[in-house]
């Protein structure tokens, strides 16, 4: 039996054994019992009576019985009598009697009291404790037993077993003659934990996400924790949970079935503007390299004054504390312009003052990182990068050769050694396309001192998105992030915003200094399967050396695009419009 299914399909419920009719079983036989001799139909009833009530008012009887005095006896009449005393819950037995009388019958209802409730106990409970079900019950000990009431009780523990993810059933329950109940409880247990599907990846790449364990109680809650980790490792197309019962009937297999994505890609994407001309990428990926959920990738991008080489590879579990491992290598060239800044820059041509310079940003470096959790959802890592920058000048459009050249003691060119530790808490459901939770983020990256190279500089970053789903397939998601710096950071080193991934409306790093304020927010909702539709609005500014961060200098653009599941991921098609108007961007994932 199937009761889970990826993503959303985990809102499935999940049923319990339940009981719909309760008997309960005393020393005397069972309550409730209803009897009486031949009903002498047709006589006139002269007297209606009710016998054997010792601690219950007779008007509770009286208030549902039906028959009154003068009406014509039948059985039917009785029989329904007779079931809505027996439904009062207070008695253990009800029968009728007729006897002759002047002018007719005399009909007498003859009950027999439940006894007091003196005390009430639970067996076999673990999960829940004894208190929390005293709690629960709504017939308490000094009470006459009201069966109505405590099947009703039964009703609400097994919905709270449910509500809290627990699996569990009413064995027994017994009354014995003093009025001591006992209600017997199973809960149903994990009897083995099983994979299924995977060809490529390696069972311990699975069963190293799985929390749950044989002989453990059995909790849906924990499943659905285990699906999303399953889900949220990226290499699986769908991740399903099957429950089957074992032999014993006692507890439930655990089978949790895989099917694999294709998690090696390569990937091709050009365009071209009048601005940059033509402009692409390729990347060669595998998400699951030799089947370890460990992540290679090489990186080209060219075009546009842009010419960069990236070789990367992540391991997310190195050992059994759960060490990350991560490398990069690259080689970047990218073209910047930038505002004339005098102090930076001088004429060496015959010119007018520019109000831009153009300069070729070469970099080439690489970086180390190790990381290990906090705990369930929060992770701290550290990273060491080495960064060695060349800013060449280049001539503007139209002009042969620079005009310009950095003014002495201004050439930024240099190597950057820094060390960042950086914390990350993450409790979204799905990675890839969130619905609910929050991710935040807070790091610190130093540059300089012991370690060496040109420069020396501070980086103190924090951002936050959250996501809720206000309506089915539709979600609100919003970002904000804020960056500050002590010391000088040189132009490579500056934050820049602007973009697909930051500002859209706006040229990629249009906007650059030494502080930074971002936000974003998305309104997400489904079209069709597959397919998903957004409409947004970014705001953002950054500010130099100097300047006070001023919430009028901000930047806003907005606009609508479109999320469309592919081979090789979700690609992301933005319309943003800005200040001089509105581009297009083409990329792969939520923007965040």
């Amino acid at each position: 039996m199937n009761w889970f299914s990826r993503p959303r399909a985990t809102r499935r419920k999940v049923a319990f054994t339940a009981l719909t009719a309760l008997a309960v079983v005393m020393g005397l036989g069972l309550l409730s019992a209803c009897a009486f001799a031949q009903v002498p139909t047709g006589e006139k009833v002269v007297a209606v009576e009710i016998d054997g009530l010792k601690t219950i008012p007779q008007e509770t009887v009286m208030e549902v019985v039906k028959v009154k005095v003068g009406d014509t006896l039948t059985e039917d009449a009785v029989r329904a009598d007779m079931q809505a005393i027996s439904d009062l819950g207070l008695f253990f037995n009800v029968s009728a009697r007729f006897h002759p009388d002047l002018g007719g019958i005399r009909l007498v209802y003859e009950v027999v009291e439940n006894p007091k409730v003196k005390s009430i106990a639970f067996k076999g409970n673990e999960a829940v404790s004894t208190d929390k079900l005293d709690l629960l019950m709504s017939i308490k000990p000094g009470e006459i037993l009201n069966v109505k009431k405590l099947n009703g009780d039964l009703e609400r523990i097994l919905k709270y077993y449910y509500n809290e993810g627990y699996s569990a059933r009413i064995s027994d329950v017994n009354v014995s003659e003093q009025g001591d109940v006992t209600i017997v409880l199973e809960e149903l247990r994990i009897s083995d934990v099983r994979v299924e599907g995977n060809t490529k990846t390696k069972e311990y790449v699975i069963r190293r996400q799985i929390t749950v364990k044989p002989g453990e109680l059995l909790n849906v809650n924990k499943l659905r924790d285990d699906q999303r980790r399953l889900v949220n490792l990226g290499i699986f197309e769908s991740v399903d949970i099957k429950l089957d019962p074992d032999e014993a009937k006692t507890g439930y297999i655990v089978t949790y079935v895989v099917k694999e994505a294709k998690t090696g890609s390569a990937a091709f994407g050009a365009g071209w503007s009048s601005a940059e001309g033509f402009i692409g990428y390729i990347e060669v990926a595998e998400d699951n390299f030799l089947g370890r959920q460990q992540r290679v990738n090489i990186n080209w991008q060219f075009g546009g004054g842009q010419n960069s080489y990236e070789l990367g590879f992540y391991d997310p579990w190195l050992d059994n504390q759960r060490t990350s491992l991560g490398l990069s290598l690259y080689s970047r060239t990218s073209r910047v312009d930038r505002n004339w800044d005098s102090e930076s820059y001088q004429l060496i041509g015959e010119s007018d003052t520019p109000d831009k310079v153009r300069y070729s940003e070469q970099r080439k470096g690489g970086s180390v990182s190790v990381g290990r959790p906090l705990n369930a959802n929060t992770r701290a890592s550290l990273s060491l990068r080495i960064d060695a920058a060349k800013l060449v000048p280049l001539p503007a459009e139209g002009e042969e050769q620079p005009v310009w050249a950095w003014a002495p003691g201004k050439d930024p060119s240099g190597e950057t050694r820094s060390l960042t530790l950086s914390v990350v808490n993450d409790t979204r459901d799905y990675y890839m396309n969130p619905t609910s939770g929050s991710l935040k983020q807070v790091s610190v990256e130093m540059a300089g001192g012991i370690l060496g190279g040109d420069y020396t500089f501070g980086k103190y970053q924090a951002a936050g998105s959250v996501y809720r789903e206000v309506f089915r397939n539709q979600v609100l998601a919003l970002h904000v992030a804020t960056g500050l710096s002590t010391g000088t950071l040189p132009p490579q080193e500056q934050y820049r915003i602007g973009g697909a991934e930051s500002l859209r409306g706006y040229d990629y790093g249009e906007f650059y200094g030494d502080k930074m304020v971002l936000a974003n927010a998305e309104y997400r909702f489904q079209i069709i399967k597959g397919l998903q539709g957004v409409v947004f609005v970014d705001t953002g500014g950054t500010w130099l050396k100097g300047e006070s961060m001023d919430l009028a200098d901000l930047s806003t653009g907005a606009g609508a695009g479109v999320r469309i599941d592919t081979p090789i991921g979700m690609l992301r098609i933005d319309y943003g419009v800005g200040k001089r108007g509105g581009q297009v961007y083409f990329s792969f994932g939520q923007m965040f």
